[in-house]
């Protein structure tokens, strides 16, 4: 079979599957069976009994300080809903470096500019280990350390980070093909707009788009949007892409490894067909390489493998789970900035007129915005950086680990912690931010109207683990969001504007989808 042949499989059962919903079961359901069903209240008080002692302990330890955990549960409440809201909320109560237990795992959560930038930076060696979760071997089938996100920080992680790095920014700096294709695609978005009757909702575009814009970087084609091997992988990444929400499978897997047994084979199935459709890929361009010529990813691992740059460190699981990270890692985060990016510009019309005032000066009317206009468009950035800071789309970085015992803004934190950097509260903290919960993008402006960037804007995280693809996201968005306003009105329903409540996807913070009306401007 081909590449460009139907590769994948549908599966009746993933097609219905909410990927929302894997693995995840109500605390309080289960814990409320645990306490109510008769037989078992002496094992309860038991539990409860070993709880209190255990919790006391530590009470009596330098570990910082934290809300009282259920039984068996911990504080696992507090990362059902909206866990960068309650996160910040204990903040208020138990100070800017507290710990939660989740499950029976230690956490501290940190909140400050100061304790970030010490974990993140300062403490780099030792906080930046992944924890051990089971969610984690589901996405690598059985072994994290083939990927990215979960693998240890050694040799083999920091080529792999670099090879992302050099060849991102090679695509956004110099490829010209990138940005054409992103105008392009952005041109005909606005045309299906135009032409479209009535109020438009574009959510599923732009999640579309960002993928399939990290395909063309990955395997050197632009699928339509309705190729059924587009459709399997786009399927497939949102599946993945849901195991990074918080649920009790990762912190209670004695508990809860028997549900969920038909989501993990699906899972498992899914990865592996693309797994092989990417081999299939890759060996095409194994057949017609040519080290003068690189269209795409790909073509760059064969010359770095040919040149033996990677130390024969990488073999072929390590690519095979390169690319699929490639693929499926950062299209939500991208299409939620931008989906941020329309509704701050819908509800604030007054904002929305300077960004198109500033466009129309530097850009004119008889050309599209192109990425060299970026240094003269000052308003236009500082709007999409304080779309960052307010949205915060990622407001939680992934749970990290303390690799060793280490003393941190005070306190003793034993090794084997898991630590949560809370963005979205950086971003929210009056301390740094003058009336941080308003949009207001002359905050990233100097006096004179030049950009002004402070150190405690941190939206792509910070040290080692900072996310490889700041480069392409910002090329991304800064093409899609100039292009879009530059052609088009955008006004609210009704009225109406949209709401500016967001919503956890996975470990993305989006808006709940909205609608609005466009007005073609030429």
């Amino acid at each position: 079979m081909s590449c460009d042949d139907a590769f994948f499989a549908s599966d009746t059962a993933s097609s219905q599957m909410d990927p929302s919903h894997i693995f995840y079961w109500g605390v309080d359901y289960v814990y409320q069976q645990i306490i109510v069903e008769p037989g078992k209240w002496m094992v309860t008080l038991t539990l409860l009994f070993l709880t209190v002692i255990f919790f006391w302990k530590d009470s009596h330890r330098n570990f910082p300080p934290g809300p009282m955990p259920k039984p068996i549960f911990g504080n696992l409440d507090h990362l059902r809903n909206k866990p960068h809201i309650a996160l910040t909320n204990l903040k208020n109560c138990y100070g800017d470096v507290y710990s939660l237990k989740l499950g029976w795992r230690k956490a501290v959560v940190v909140c400050s500019y100061e304790g970030i930038q010490e974990g993140l930076l300062g403490l780099q060696t030792v906080c930046n280990f992944r924890p051990n979760l089971p969610s984690a071997k589901l996405l690598y089938c059985g072994n994290p350390e083939k990927g990215l996100l979960f693998a240890t920080c050694e040799e083999k992680l920091k080529l792999k980070k670099d090879f992302i790095f050099h060849v991102l920014d090679t695509f956004c700096l110099c490829g010209e093909l990138l940005q054409e294709t992103l105008a392009d695609e952005t041109f005909n978005l606005v045309c299906s707009l135009v032409d479209h009757q009535g109020p438009v909702c574009v959510h599923s575009h732009l999640e579309s788009l960002a993928l399939r814009i990290q395909l063309l970087l990955v395997v050197g084609k632009l699928y339509d949007p309705d190729d059924v091997n587009f459709m399997e992988i786009m399927r497939t990444s949102k599946l993945r892409a849901a195991l990074f929400k918080f649920n009790l499978y990762d912190y209670l897997p004695k508990l809860f490894t028997r549900f969920g047994k038909l989501e993990e084979r699906i899972l498992s199935e899914r990865i592996h067909m693309q797994l092989d459709y990417l081999r299939q890929i890759l060996n095409s361009h194994k057949d017609c390489y040519n080290p003068n010529i690189i269209n795409d990813m790909m073509d760059h691992m064969l010359v770095v493998m040919e040149n033996n740059e990677d130390m024969g460190l990488l073999d072929q699981e390590d690519l095979d789970y390169l690319f699929l990270e490639i693929c499926g890692l950062g299209f939500r985060a991208i299409s939620a900035s931008i989906l941020w990016l329309l509704a701050y510009m819908i509800t604030f019309q007054d904002i929305q007129k300077k960004v198109q005032q500033e466009l129309d000066n530097v850009v004119g009317s008889e050309r599209l915005p192109v990425a060299t206009d970026q240094p003269f468009l000052p308003y236009t950035c500082a709007v999409i950086l304080e779309t960052h800071r307010l949205a915060s789309v990622i407001p939680l970085t992934f749970p990290h680990r303390t690799g060793k015992y280490c003393k941190f803004q005070g306190y003793d934190i034993p090794k084997d912690t898991i630590m949560l950097f809370n963005i979205w509260n950086l971003h929210h903290d009056s301390r740094y931010w003058i009336n941080p919960m308003k949009f207001d993008p002359t905050r990233f402006l100097h006096e004179d109207g030049s950009l002004h960037i402070p150190d405690h804007f941190l939206p792509f995280g910070a040290g080692s683990r900072a996310c490889p693809g700041e480069s392409l996201v910002e090329l991304e968005v800064f093409i899609i969001f100039t292009n879009l306003l530059h052609q088009l009105e955008l006004h609210p329903l009704d009225g109406n504007p949209p709401s500016l409540e967001g919503e956890c996807v996975g470990h993305v913070l989006q808006p709940k989808p909205f609608y609005f009306n466009v007005i073609p401007r030429f």
